[in-house]
């Protein structure tokens, strides 16, 4: 798929940088926290 997509000319990297910013402001901070693979401590 990563394939296909490159051959469109979307940039995977920068096509999921976009996606996260745009979806931040509607995810909880914990599910946010995970996605972008930080730890938070209780």
């Amino acid at each position: 798929m990563g394939e296909r997509l490159r051959a469109l000319g979307i940039r995977l990297a920068q096509a999921r940088s976009t996606a996260l910013f745009q979806l931040a402001p509607e995810l909880a901070a914990a599910v946010l926290a995970r996605t972008l693979g930080i730890v938070v401590l209780p």
